[in-house]
């Protein structure tokens, strides 16, 4: 069986976030795998980043690891960055799956559009 690029991207992706802990490993970076996705599943874009470690591999790597950390990686109570946002129908699902204070994290949510979800978790989906 094939995949295609983008589902074995994911795959690999998080394989890498989601790979064992070592046992004599106190002090594990977080690490999330962030992706959001559109209506039916099409592919948009992904990231990993790791707090502190590698924050620079996304664009507001600093910030969204102080945010992270703030909600103990908990993306429901992200402040977010309110904003007025159109009532266009346009679906877009945001995942973050890895591990957090060396807990596991299996997010995923859909918003009605990029605007709702950018509201609601920015800046930690604005890649």
């Amino acid at each position: 069986m094939r995949l295609s690029l983008p589902v074995a991207c994911i795959a690999t992706a998080a394989s890498v976030v989601l790979a064992p802990l070592p046992a004599q490993a106190a002090a594990v970076p977080n690490g999330l795998f962030l992706s959001v996705t559109g209506n039916g599943g099409t592919w948009l874009r992904a990231i990993v980043i790791q707090c502190p470690l590698r924050a620079d591999q996304h664009p507001y790597g600093a910030l969204t690891c102080a945010l992270l950390t703030a909600v103990d990686g908990n993306i429901d109570r992200l402040p977010g960055n309110p904003h007025p946002c159109t009532r266009q129908n346009d679906p877009v699902t945001a995942t973050a799956t890895g591990i957090w204070q060396n807990r596991r994290v299996n997010w995923q949510k859909t918003f009605s559009n990029a605007c709702v979800l950018d509201a609601a978790t920015s800046p930690v989906f604005h890649f």
